[in-house]
C-alpha cells in the first residue's frame, strides 16, 4: 500500500511541474519575454519554449539557449524560414537529417530564387534545389 502511495504522489507531482511548464511556456510566447523559459523544468517544453519565443522574436540566438544540436538546428531552420534569411541558415550544423543545405534549399524554394542553390555542395541536394526554386 506504501509503494502505492509513493508512486500516486510521484504521479501527481510530475503532473503538476508538466502543467507548470506548460503555463511558463504560454507566458514566455504571450509576454514575449524568453527568459521565462529558463525557470521551464521539463527539458521538450523548455526546447519548444526557446524555439516558438525565438521565432515570435526572429531572434536566432535564443536558440543557441536549447540542449540539443537537432532541436538547436530545428530552431534555426525555423526562424530563417520565418525571417526569410540564409544567413541564419549558417548556424545550422549538418547533423540529424535538419544540415545547413536542407535549410538553404527551403528558402530558395520560398523565395523562389535558384541562385541561393549556389550554396549548396552535393550536387543531387543542389539539383532537387534548383528544381524546386526554378518553379
Amino acid at each position: 500500500m506504501l509503494i502505492l502511495t509513493l508512486i500516486i504522489i510521484s504521479l501527481a507531482n510530475f503532473s503538476i511541474k508538466k502543467s507548470n511548464d506548460s503555463v511558463l511556456k504560454q507566458r514566455a510566447i504571450n509576454t514575449r519575454d524568453p527568459s521565462i523559459c529558463d525557470n521551464i523544468i521539463g527539458n521538450t517544453d523548455k526546447y519548444l519554449c526557446y524555439e516558438y519565443a525565438s521565432d515570435k522574436l526572429n531572434n536566432p540566438e535564443l536558440c543557441k539557449n536549447i540542449n540539443s544540436e537537432s532541436g538547436k538546428n530545428i530552431c534555426y531552420k525555423t526562424i530563417a524560414l520565418h525571417m526569410r534569411d540564409i544567413k541564419v541558415c549558417d548556424l545550422v550544423k549538418s547533423i540529424d537529417g535538419y544540415s545547413r543545405e536542407e535549410c538553404y534549399s527551403n528558402i530558395a524554394n520560398l523565395l523562389s530564387n535558384p541562385k541561393i542553390c549556389d550554396m549548396i555542395t552535393n550536387s543531387y541536394s543542389k539539383e532537387l534545389c534548383l528544381d524546386y526554386a526554378s518553379r
